[in-house]
């Protein structure tokens, strides 16, 4: 399998691009498949980025605009490429001919994928923001927003698999890795991490740094991380004069380990929002790209991080009263809890794993666990299970892990989970007995829908089942526009007794038994 990845990087952009798709790559690396990546002559730190992690890439031709000045075309058509850029674009893409072409750059719409489309297997797109057609066969946004699934709608092809949620977030392998000794915050804060980002635009982190030192804090332990090439270097280090509990940190090549030991962080959204969530790391934020607003207001809205605001309207005084909330009145340990449950790392395996299932993947079953319930939470939302279930309200996060942690408990529910090479889950199927009859509810993930996976899922829950409790009959519901779950249980045997708005269907065990 041969992939080709594009991702944008530049100082307004920032990294963040192409961090998440060099921590994809790794992962499919491992799988054994072939990855080369797209850069541009003026991109030298993201060719020097591509060589420490000894990943291969193509040097292209031509120059590209900046994302800021394409946001004022009048016309909404995302034309940032001069012809040279893309027509070389298209000449690689043409020789090579992947079997996927992962595109994270937001300077690249349909205008462009439809040029790619007829020389690759498949389009996958990385996108957060929502405002421009895509032709791809894959779409991946990894942040979390309420009306998630309708930020796409008439944006992607009707057959595209969309990955949605921080349980797809691309972070290095060693998150996942440090999450195991990972502790829950509690009490007052006493190691601070500021970073926000290694150029930091705006200077925010010395706007942090200042109001911590104005308040009383001797106790503080304060860490800064910033680019040697900031800018604003020097006036950093006029606040930090005489401040022994200060320590900044130069090009870290990860902010794991400073994450791992602080108790605080401030910073912006992005990439390291998610790696301070797999980390329970309490977080305060401000954003300062328009872009980040929404996705800052509903974390905080939920609990996970606290928002202070957005940097135009943060001034002095306003910043010192919520640094004093942060320090003194935050519920820490919820906090911590809260975004330590909301990621677990293991983004980019899943997302690798994902990618490289096949209709010969072989599926295994077990019983589920409490583990899966951030699982089980993704997939009821999903625009598809929820169109055709019985109940089609968006169901939220409090709201299911009571009904999960109840159903774990409840000894007339056989509960399971499905999984690719016992690896990658890609479904549930669950049996209820109500009233001495056995009722089958059953749903899979969205990128195992296309291979087929829907049958092979049932008959292996269907032969656990009879193994568990013998051969007894199983109703099933189903509503009448879903007619792929109605054809799907007919090929079980299952046979309609009741038509209408709601079809039930049943299987007598006998016939199984036969």
């Amino acid at each position: 399998m041969i992939v080709l990845l594009r991702a944008a990087a530049s100082e307004k952009v920032g990294n963040g691009h192409l961090i998440r798709c060099i921590n994809l790559a790794i992962q499919l690396r491992k799988l054994q498949v072939s990855c080369k990546f797209l850069c541009y002559n003026q991109e030298t730190q993201v060719k020097k980025t591509l060589r420490k992690s000894q990943l291969e890439y193509i040097t292209l031709d031509g120059e590209e605009t900046s994302f800021s000045e394409a946001e004022k075309n009048p016309n909404g058509e995302f034309k940032f490429y001069d012809s040279q850029a893309i027509a070389d674009f298209e000449r690689h893409v043409e020789k090579i001919k992947p079997d996927l072409l992962i595109i994270d750059d937001y300077n690249i719409d349909i205008t462009y994928e439809s040029i790619f489309r007829p020389h690759v297997g498949r389009l996958m797109v990385i996108d957060d923001l929502a405002n421009r057609k895509h032709d791809c066969d894959i779409l991946l946004d990894q942040n979390l927003f309420r009306e998630q699934y309708e930020r796409y709608q008439n944006l992607i092809p009707s057959h595209c698999i969309t990955l949605y949620g921080p349980l797809f977030a691309l972070l290095a392998e060693e998150y996942s890795t440090s999450r195991k000794s990972a502790v829950i915050r509690s009490g007052a804060p006493k190691n601070i991490l500021i970073c926000f980002g290694g150029h930091d635009p705006y200077n925010l982190s010395e706007k942090i740094l200042r109001g911590l030192l104005s308040i009383s804090t001797e106790c503080l332990n304060i860490h800064l991380a910033i680019s040697s090439s900031n800018k604003n270097i020097s006036s950093i280090n006029a606040a930090t004069e005489g401040a022994e509990n200060v320590r900044i940190h130069f090009d870290l090549p990860s902010l794991q380990g400073l994450i791992s030991t602080a108790d605080l962080a401030f910073g912006a959204t992005g990439i390291t929002t998610w790696e301070r969530c797999c980390l329970g790391l309490p977080s305060a934020i401000i954003t300062f790209a328009d872009n980040h607003v929404e996705l800052a207001e509903t974390l905080h809205e939920l609990g996970f991080v606290f928002l202070i605001g957005h940097y135009p309207s943060v001034d002095d005084a306003y910043l010192r009263d919520r640094l004093e909330y942060l320090l003194h009145k935050l519920d820490i340990r919820t906090c911590s809890e809260k975004c330590f449950g909301l990621v677990d790392g293991l983004g980019a395996e899943t997302v690798a794993l994902i990618l490289t299932l096949g209709k010969r993947t072989t599926l295994d079953i077990r019983d589920v666990t409490p583990k899966d319930e951030s699982y089980t939470y993704s997939i009821s939302n999903d625009c598809v299970t929820r169109k055709y279930s019985l109940n089609k309200g968006f169901i939220s996060r409090e709201e299911h892990t009571r009904w999960f942690m109840k159903t774990l408990k409840n000894k007339n529910i056989l509960y399971y989970i499905i999984s690719a090479s016992n690896r990658l889950t890609i479904g549930q199927v669950r049996f209820e007995n109500t009233l001495g009859k056995w009722r089958i509810h059953f749903s899979l993930a969205n990128y195992a829908r296309a291979l087929g996976f829907g049958l092979k899922m049932l008959e292996l829950a269907m032969e656990r089942f009879y193994q568990e409790i013998g051969f007894a009959t199983i109703f099933a519901e189903v509503v009448s526009g879903n007619t792929k779950s109605k054809k799907l249980l007919e090929r079980l045997n299952f046979k309609v007794i009741e038509d209408g708005d709601t079809i039930t269907l049943k299987r007598n065990g006998e016939e199984y038994e036969n």
